[in-house]
């Protein structure tokens, strides 16, 4: 039978796609807000002077841990991807 599990799975992916490297770099910048209780801040437009290394964080002249906007999104997309998987395993061994 029918179930809205595929229209929701479906949207989810278009809505993905349309606003992907957003929703990411959002949820990054959370997350590494969130665990490093505020000491590592977002690039920011005055920050493009600066170089980052392969890493993505640097130390800006001011004091302030900054880290790029490139890796807030890979964090975010680490996450989000997890997120989804662990619920896909949970949805199959509930169903």
């Amino acid at each position: 039978m029918y179930s809205g599990d595929f229209v929701l799975s479906a949207v989810g992916v278009l809505l993905a796609i349309f606003f992907g490297e957003a929703l990411c770099s959002f949820v990054g910048y959370i997350l590494i807000s969130l665990f490093s209780l505020g000491a590592v801040t977002g690039q920011r437009a005055e920050d493009n002077k600066l170089s980052f290394p392969w890493h993505g964080f640097v130390r800006a002249a001011d004091g302030r841990l900054v880290v790029q906007v490139e890796v807030t999104g890979i964090i975010g997309a680490i996450f989000l991807i997890a997120g989804v998987v662990l619920f896909i395993m949970w949805h199959v061994n509930n169903a």
